[in-house]
C-alpha cells in the first residue's frame, strides 16, 4: 500500500486528492499485478481490509465476463453516446434479471448460467426468436 496524490486536471480539479494505491502481487507466475486506487486513507483501514476491497475486483470481472458474452454488452453497434448508453442500461436490466433468476434458484440450479437462463426465457415465451450461442465459459 502507499499513500498517492491523484488531480485531474482536464475535470478541473486544482487541488490533488489522496487516494491509496494497492498492489497485489500475484502467486502464480502466469497472473498478473493487481492494482487498485481508493479512496480510503492509508491510516483509516487495516491491511487486511484493503486486500479484502482490492479482491473484490474478482466478482465484478466476473460479472462483466458473463454480460459481455452470453447477454452480449460488447455488441452494440450504434454511433451516439444514447445510443451506447441505451444498450449499455438494457444489458444492466438483462443481468439484474439473471441475477434474481440465479438467486432463485440457487438451490435446485448452483451452476445457473448467464445462457441458460437466456435459454429457459426464450423456452418460456417460444413466440420470441432467440439465438442459442454454446457455451463459453
Amino acid at each position: 500500500m502507499a499513500r498517492v496524490w491523484v488531480w485531474d486536471v482536464q475535470g478541473g480539479d486544482l487541488e490533488a486528492i489522496e487516494q491509496t494505491l494497492v498492489i497485489r502481487k500475484p502467486m502464480h507466475r502466469k497472473d498478473k499485478a493487481q492494482y487498485s486506487l481508493i479512496n480510503i486513507g492509508v491510516d483509516e483501514q487495516s491491511p487486511e481490509m484493503f486486500a479484502f476491497i482490492q479482491a473484490q475486483r474478482f466478482w465484478i470481472k466476473r460479472c462483466f465476463r458473463g454480460n459481455s458474452h452470453d447477454l452480449r454488452m460488447s455488441d452494440y453497434q450504434v454511433r451516439t453516446y444514447k445510443g451506447f448508453n441505451n444498450h449499455m442500461v438494457l444489458t444492466c436490466v438483462a443481468m439484474q434479471y439473471v441475477q434474481r433468476e440465479r438467486m432463485k434458484n440457487a438451490q435446485d440450479l448452483p451452476l445457473l448460467s448467464y445462457n441458460d437462463v437466456r435459454i429457459l426465457l426464450a423456452k418460456k415465451h417460444e413466440r420470441i426468436s432467440v439465438t442459442i450461442y454454446p457455451h463459453t465459459e
